[in-house]
């Protein structure tokens, strides 16, 4: 008899061993070699330790403090692994973050910079600047939400990089890259990049049951082909079911995610169940404070749904990040505007909509033209 234990396999095989001195023995491989790699296929990011120069004035960051607040604001955003600076953690990554504390009289200057682990070409850094006087909390809380926003937030440093690599030689794990592209259709609402989503997604949740992302994003699609009418038979409310049902599943894969629930009050919303909307909206910014897209995004759906003031100053709060806002997002501020006769602010917004695709940014070019 000869126990056998496949390569990349955990359950023995059994066989007999043939018979007569000297002959070899071949185990069948029967077990088919899965389509995807282990893991979800996110791009992991390690937090390295800060580096500390100079003596402390009255002004102390703990870094080591900051370096685990951070891992767990980025562990909150769907398209990262993030992994700490303790010596166990230096497994396999994509991306490091550095970061230096360095201390003069009464100020401390805070730099971080991206390092792509390929090559460890630094592909993206920033410096802060704070005095003594300054609240250490506030400072923190600053550092978390920009380097959040930057870094991995979707569309942010490493989404950009991730894209312009993965396409360029079509490397990497499939259903990164699907989630990639359902965002940039998302972006540039180019309806052939939507078929093409929609296809691939559908074709990994099947491969992968437990692909969340995969899940919330077609229902993101089916819901917007049904809004947008665009893909499908006129008409099809059963679209808006569809996308509810994989919408529901994101959440049940991943129930601590922002992104799933941000996707699911989306598609509420669409439905026309505005109450179970908000509190879906107010649930997933709770569970992830520093996602400035489902902000903005909740804020402009509200406006959608008649509350303009509150959803107005829910925006606002998201252009006080400094981020550069999606054309939607423009779109959602130009109409709380206009709504509002806040003309000059409205006609701002509209010059900032040049894509020729997003077909909500033709109603303020038309409006604008014709007040001129």
């Amino acid at each position: 008899m000869l126990i056998a234990l496949p390569r990349g396999g955990y359950v023995p095989r059994v066989s007999w061993r043939a018979h007569g001195p000297g002959t070899p023995v071949v185990v069948a491989e029967t077990a088919e070699p899965s389509a995807l790699a282990p893991g979800n296929g996110l791009p992991t990011l390690r937090v390295a330790p800060f580096v500390v120069t100079g003596r402390p004035g009255r002004l102390v960051i703990d870094g080591e403090a900051l370096s685990g607040k951070l891992c767990e604001a980025f562990a909150l955003f769907d398209m990262i692994n993030v992994i700490g600076a303790a010596p166990a953690a230096h497994g396999r990554y994509d991306y490091r973050l550095d970061g230096t504390l360095e201390y003069r009289d009464d100020t401390v200057f805070i730099r971080f910079r991206l390092v792509d682990k390929t090559d460890e070409t630094v592909i993206w850094s920033r410096s802060f600047e704070h005095q003594a006087g300054e609240n250490n909390t506030e400072i923190e809380r600053r550092l978390i939400r920009d380097l959040s926003t930057s870094i991995v937030q979707r569309f942010g440093i490493i989404w950009s990089h991730e894209r312009a690599r993965q396409f360029a030689a079509n490397v990497g794990d499939p259903r990164y890259r699907a989630l990639i592209q359902a965002g940039e259709a998302f972006r540039s609402f180019d309806l052939v990049a939507y078929a093409r989503a929609r296809t691939e997604l559908e074709r990994l949740i099947k491969i992968d049951p437990g692909f969340a992302a995969g899940f919330t994003y077609l229902g993101l699609v089916y819901a917007t082909e049904y809004v947008a009418r665009i893909g499908g038979p006129p008409n099809d409310i059963s679209a808006l079911d569809r996308a509810l049902k994989f919408a529901r599943r994101g959440v049940e894969l991943k129930p601590h995610s922002a992104f799933a629930h941000h996707i699911l009050f989306v598609i509420l919303f669409f439905r026309g169940e505005t109450e179970a909307a908000s509190a879906t909206a107010e649930k997933a910014i709770a569970l992830n404070p520093n996602d400035i897209i489902v902000l903005a995004d909740y804020g402009g759906r509200l406006i959608f749904a008649g509350q303009v003031d509150k959803g107005m100053e829910i925006l606002n709060q998201t252009v006080a990040f400094g981020a550069i806002l999606a054309v939607w997002a423009h779109f959602y501020l130009f109409l709380g505007h206009y709504l509002r006769d806040e003309l000059p602010e409205a006609r701002f917004h509209a010059s900032q909509m040049t894509s020729d695709t997003y077909f909500y940014g033709r109603l303020p070019r038309a409006d604008g033209a014709a007040r001129r």
